[in-house]
């Protein structure tokens, strides 16, 4: 997640990819976290005798007690509800602003929308004071609230534009998904980071579809108008349950924006080398970080193993494993009579500190 996050900065690597395949290979990282799973048989262990060990050796020789898990689980449920009712009440609060202060738009506003709408499906216009920017918010009953002081008449049908191919693209439905992972993953900053990428993607790809059909001088004025959007929404909070046509993301998101509009002429192709390579690599890093687990390690120490009573202690040096014609194994410790060893515990590394020798075929 990290790679692609500072990958997204460069604006070179950016400007190569549909904004639609660079929010797909967001969703691997975004899986592997939401898909926690283990597979004993498939997966390598990584003994890491410093960062895990020093967190989990204390509490492994505790004998792992029940009490910081549920003080961990109990922290985690209590920040999620905090902050699910915090973007709840912010919900609720905005939608009270809207049906207290909300008015129908003007018929000219009406009249422009119409150019755009391709569709038999409502879409309700409103003025609402108190806004920065024009806003679409409401997943059922779709509402595209303007700011009642919006003086751009002249592009108001970029900006109209703008929101309704929001609309079409259910870019609101993503842009739950987004709330609730960080509802579920309050606790981890990358998830935040990333949460913020998918945000500047949806704006992009919104840029990208809602200007595929406007020409040059038509892109200008649209990447005119997103700047004084933008200029407008400074200062303001963004409303966590609506998309608007410059959201507060930063600079780094309104100049790759613009560089999607300059490098309109650009195309875009799903299946291209490029792209089915990336895809690729970001699979396989997701299947490697499945089949390689690190977990806690630590060698014993020597006095611990010599202690007084002790007999024998088998290692490298007095024991060995020997490998059967059939796959087989057996276990020779010291002068005692070889044992069986499972072919699948070899496998899975319970027998890695001894040499394993292959029986001899004339035997």
């Amino acid at each position: 997640m990290l790679i692609l996050h500072f990958l997204y900065k460069n604006n070179k690597i950016i400007v190569k990819f549909d904004p639609a395949i660079l929010m797909v290979l967001l969703f691997f990282p975004l899986f592997r976290i939401l898909v926690p799973i283990e597979f004993p048989k498939f997966q390598h262990m990584i003994g890491d005798p410093y960062v895990y060990a020093a967190i989990l050796n204390d509490y492994a020789e505790a004998g792992m007690p029940l009490y910081p898990r549920i003080i961990f689980r109990v922290i985690w449920g209590i920040g999620s509800i905090i902050l699910g009712m915090y973007f709840l009440k912010q919900m609720l609060s905005f939608r009270c602003i809207q049906k207290r202060y909300s008015k129908d738009v003007s018929y000219h506003v009406l009249q422009k929308f119409q150019t755009i709408k391709n569709t038999d499906k409502t879409i309700c216009l409103k003025y609402l004071p108190g806004i920065a920017s024009p806003i679409l918010t409401g997943l059922r009953k779709p509402v595209i609230y303007l700011p009642s002081d919006l003086s751009q008449e002249n592009n108001l049908y970029y900006i109209l534009l703008h929101e309704y191919t929001h609309w079409k693209e259910k870019d609101l439905w993503l842009k739950l998904a987004v709330v609730i992972l960080k509802i579920l993953f309050w606790w981890n900053p990358i998830v935040w980071i990333i949460a913020r990428d998918v945000e500047r993607f949806i704006e992009i790809r919104c840029d990208k579809n809602a200007t595929a059909h406007l020409d040059e001088t038509e892109k200008l004025c649209y990447a005119e108008t997103m700047l004084n959007i933008a200029k407008r929404n400074l200062g303001h909070s963004k409303i966590s349950s609506a998309l608007g046509m410059s959201q507060n993301l930063g600079t780094l998101s309104l100049k790759q924006r613009f560089l999607y509009l300059l490098n309109s002429t650009t195309t875009y192709a799903k299946y291209s080398l490029r792209t089915l390579t990336s895809l690729l690599l970001a699979f396989l890093v997701i299947v490697l970080s499945y089949y390689f687990l690190v977990q806690p390690s630590w060698d014993t120490p020597v006095e611990e193993l010599w202690d007084e009573g002790t007999d024998f202690v088998a290692d490298s040096s007095n024991s060995y494993l020997v490998e059967q014609l059939d796959g087989s194994y057996l276990f020779y410790m010291g002068d005692d009579p070889p044992t069986s060893a499972p072919s699948e515990e070899v496998k899975e590394g319970l027998y890695s500190d001894y040499p394993i020798i292959k029986a001899d075929k004339t035997q």
